[in-house]
């Protein structure tokens, strides 16, 4: 194979394989991935990534912070989702049902000037939930969705 003589990178692919991309952007990735064989087999093993990522979520065998091109991507897919968000110091109740495949919490959070963020989920009587320490906010996300199988998810407080 012939290496690419300007490779895409990879947040390009991403986006493209998530349909996040303006038209004309979109239409000369997937003019470049056409005709560069680098770049497809890239593409193709995002793309398994991808639908590996996706099936272990709706087995509920993973939990953490997933991106917005992630989650509309699973969305798309057909996946049934079950969407809370949180402000800071607020309380919810989250309720899933059985048609629903994933829970996710985006936490809303003034965190400019933060680099990382420590995050401590927990259940009925502060049994640990979840944990995930540290996560880079370099560069800054939109939200910070806390994905999960309903058939996994104790009831829960978030407070």
């Amino acid at each position: 194979m012939t290496p690419c003589a300007s490779p895409l990178t990879d947040d390009e692919l991403t986006e493209y394989w998530a349909g996040d991309l303006e038209p004309a952007r979109e239409a000369a990735i997937e003019e470049h991935v056409f005709h560069c064989a680098g770049c497809a087999a890239r593409l193709d093993a995002l793309s398994a990534l991808g639908t590996a990522v996706a099936a272990l979520a709706r087995q509920g065998r993973i939990a953490g912070i997933i991106s917005r091109s992630l989650l509309n991507q699973l969305q798309h897919e057909g996946v049934r989702v079950r969407y809370f968000s949180v402000s800071p110091g607020e309380t919810i109740p989250c309720a899933v049902f059985p048609g629903d495949q994933l829970v996710v919490l985006s936490m809303r959070a003034d965190l400019a000037g933060v680099d990382a963020v420590h995050l401590h989920v927990t259940g009925p009587d502060n049994r640990p939930f979840g944990v995930l320490i540290p996560h880079s906010l370099s560069p800054r996300p939109r939200f910070l969705p806390w994905p999960k199988s309903p058939t996994k998810m104790p009831a829960l407080s978030l407070n």
